[in-house]
């Protein structure tokens, strides 16, 4: 009745308009007016014009989805009946993550909205089965699928939650018999074919010599050969840190404040978010020994008490992928990851390893469908190229330059695309295996030391009852469901005092020293926990307590993955780096003659104890991330922009949750 009063105003609004400015009709234009005003009357009136407008039309995207996306647990499609140029997607919700009737999402360019309001080719409102009708046809729907599974065979497929392996299932097939009968046909478990043995070392965690230590792009310590202004040196990554503009010329004297600033980080104690920072003195004896060295290099040399970066001992290990860090591109802009180098200090004689490392963690400044989904198939199609081919290394320089050139970032410090740079080490002090984090700071245009993300301070883990260690239990206790969903941020504060820390590391001080790994009784591998007994330092949940600690640095480098340290190991010239068993699968070095612990032997799964001792689920202590990161990336790769495939994606994506 509200469209219709709102017609029949308009139409007196067009007579009285018409009266007032025209002699009075005669009959016969009477009658002729009000014919036409019958006929405005009964177009304007009509069902079609005056339909409830959608209220789909004016939701927007929520962008705290970009990060913490609700998960389909599964996704069908269905055809429309008498229709072949649409289908219906349909995906379930758990009504706790998502109780509102809509949600909007991108699919590349277009916004798209999921209804559960029994409207529109929906069935039931309020089921949690959210639906949208796709503009596709049904020939195209099935070539985009036999070219995603093509050369797929059934069999089985580990599944992961977060980091976790926590199922080795069978692949299912789509079900075309109920497709074309009309029925809903699930999607939510169609996988492309299992990936290239390549993809992991050539496209992922890329460790091999002809790369890491290719002489035209990186810079050998040992042999002072090479080529120290290579794209892939350190001197290169920091000097494009230092600069402020991609014009900005950086000198060797302004390159070795910046530098010697870094350093010279681990001479104070900075208070970082409440927590002094203490200094290892130690570093003096590094800084002493590349100045002294810097003097004796052949000319051009720097001024005396200057670092030549040609007498920093550093060693590339590893280029490595994290397209797996990037966003849900549904629900925001999104992003394409982190990419990574990873270097090792060695000792002063430049030829054996020390216990150090410093990664440069840049993110890549990449966004939307289309640019992400190029930028990973960049990377994967470097297994089609062996390690021999120069093309390799031609083509993986044009990836980092990316993300590591100056000027990449515009808008964020020194327009450098860094996130953050980290060092994990146990060289310059005591207590060991000191990890921290730096940012590039707008003000000062230098690193500074930052908090160390999802990781308390040190204090908070002291496992005695404490009001420290209270704060740890009551913080975890509350965020409970969150910690076992992955939806949840160690904050900076938390019940009014500091709470993250300003660095991570494997002891407890005044506590004895902790070994990262080893089995539960004697010595103890590290992690996080309250106390061993019930109070109010204890921690309820056994399974919040393992998915919080694995979330650490401290506890992700130590017992809760059976790592020793270091994910990607320290070793001298000419050797590829190894690699921890929360990597590949299968145990990593020994640490102080303790080999890690691997419960169920030689199955590419690392299983590892519960460093605590307590009963969390096997599950989320099995292992094999590198195999995580190439399904991945495989399932990034295969599914086209715009597509039901890309939409299932979108809808099942989960970004990691972790900063590791």
């Amino acid at each position: 009745m509200a469209g219709l009063r709102y017609c029949i105003i308009n139409i007196k609004t067009v007579f009285c308009f018409h009266t007032d400015l025209q002699p009075k009709p005669t009959g016969m234009t009477i009658n002729k007016t009000a014919t036409l005003l019958l006929s405005i009357l009964i177009t304007c009136c009509s069902c079609n014009n005056f339909k409830k407008k959608d209220a789909a039309v004016d939701v927007k995207l929520n962008p705290a989805f970009e990060m913490d996306p609700p998960i389909a647990e599964d996704v069908w499609v269905q055809r429309v009946k008498n229709d072949e140029h649409y289908l219906l997607v349909i995906a379930q919700f758990n009504k706790e993550q998502l109780q509102e009737k809509f949600v909007a999402l991108n699919l590349d360019t277009a916004k798209l909205v999921m209804r559960d309001d029994g409207e529109q080719g929906d069935e039931h409102a309020g089921d949690g089965l959210y639906t949208v009708k796709v503009n596709t046809t049904i020939k195209e729907f099935e070539q985009q699928l036999a070219d995603y599974t093509k050369g797929s065979n059934p069999g089985k497929r580990l599944v992961f939650k977060g980091h976790s392996i926590v199922a080795d299932s069978m692949m299912p097939v789509f079900d075309r018999v109920k497709f074309d009968a009309g029925e809903r046909a699930s999607i939510g478990g169609i996988f492309p074919p299992r990936v290239h043995a390549a993809l992991k070392d050539h496209s992922l965690m890329i460790t091999d010599l002809r790369v890491v230590e290719d002489p035209t792009r990186t810079w050998n310590f040992c042999t002072q050969a090479g080529n120290i202004d290579g794209p892939w040196t350190f001197k290169t990554l920091m000097k494009n840190l230092a600069a402020t503009s991609p014009t900005d010329v950086v000198t060797d004297v302004e390159l070795s404040d910046f530098v010697s600033s870094f350093f010279g980080q681990w001479l104070s104690s900075p208070i970082v978010n409440g927590e002094t920072v203490n200094a290892r003195s130690a570093i003096v004896r590094d800084l002493q020994s590349w100045r002294a060295r810097s003097q004796l290099l052949p000319p051009p040399r720097v001024p005396v008490g200057a670092i030549d970066m040609r007498a920093i001992p550093v060693k590339l290990l590893a280029i490595v992928n994290r397209l797996d860090l990037r966003g849900n591109a549904g629900y925001g802009s999104s992003n394409a990851g982190e990419a990574r180098l990873v270097f090792c200090m060695m000792t002063p004689d430049g030829c054996t390893p020390s216990n150090f490392t410093i990664i440069f963690e840049y993110g890549v400044p990449l966004s939307g469908c289309g640019a992400v989904k190029a930028y990973a198939t960049e990377w994967s199609n470097l297994s089609n190229y062996p390690f021999t081919d120069p093309q390799f290394n031609i083509r993986l320089n044009a990836i980092t330059d990316q993300f590591t050139l100056c000027g990449t970032s515009p808008l964020r410090p020194n327009q450098s695309s860094l996130n953050q740079l980290r060092t994990d080490e146990f060289v310059f002090g005591d207590p060991p295996w000191e990890l921290r984090e730096f940012n590039i700071d707008n003000t000062t245009h230098r690193l500074k030391s930052v908090t160390v993300k999802q990781t308390p301070a040190v204090k908070y883990n002291e496992k005695v009852n404490n009001a420290d260690v209270q704060n740890l239990a009551a913080y975890i206790n509350t965020n409970q469901a969150r910690i076992l969903a992955n939806r949840y941020t160690v904050p900076l504060t938390f019940n009014g005092t500091a709470f993250l820390g300003g660095h991570a590391f494997t002891g407890r001080t005044p506590f004895p020293i902790l070994s990262p790994v080893g089995t539960p009784s004697g010595i103890e591998p590290f992690h996080w926990n309250g106390t061993a007994t019930a109070g109010p330092a204890f921690i309820n949940n056994d399974d919040a307590r393992q998915i919080f600690s694995l979330g650490t640095c401290s506890g992700c480098h130590g017992g809760e993955t059976q790592t020793g340290f270091t994910m990607i190991d320290p070793v001298p010239y000419g050797t590829a780096a190894t690699m921890s068993g929360f990597l590949t699968g299968t145990p990593g070095r020994a640490v102080a003659g303790i080999t890690p612990v691997d419960l169920d032997g030689n199955n590419n799964i690392m299983t590892v104890p519960d460093p605590a001792g307590r009963a969390s689920n096997i599950n989320l202590r099995m292992f094999n991330d590198l195999q995580r990161r190439a399904d991945d990336l495989n399932m990034l790769v295969r599914s086209p922009c715009m597509s039901i495939l890309d939409l299932r994606d979108i809808l099942m994506f989960k970004p990691l949750g972790f900063v590791h």
